[in-house]
């Protein structure tokens, strides 16, 4: 890919130009934001499931007492 430097500060991709590079760059853009929503998603997911099996545990839990109810 080449660039030529047309004045200055302005640079154009050969191949893209202008119009296709802000298409690129936003395409770009929209995949790093999918990402990192997704990311999130499953962050958010396994804190969820992890909440959710931590609960069950504590509710289903067998208190100390009743596991020596018998030994008496």
């Amino acid at each position: 890919m080449l660039v030529h430097t047309l004045k200055e500060r302005e640079t154009i991709v050969v191949g893209f130009g202008k119009s296709g590079l802000k298409k690129l760059a936003r395409k770009i853009m929209e995949n790093i934001v999918f990402v990192l929503l997704l990311f999130a998603f499953h962050k958010f997911m396994s804190f969820f499931y992890f909440w959710l099996n931590w609960s069950w545990e504590r509710e289903t839990e067998i208190p100390e007492y009743e596991l020596h109810s018998d030994c008496t």
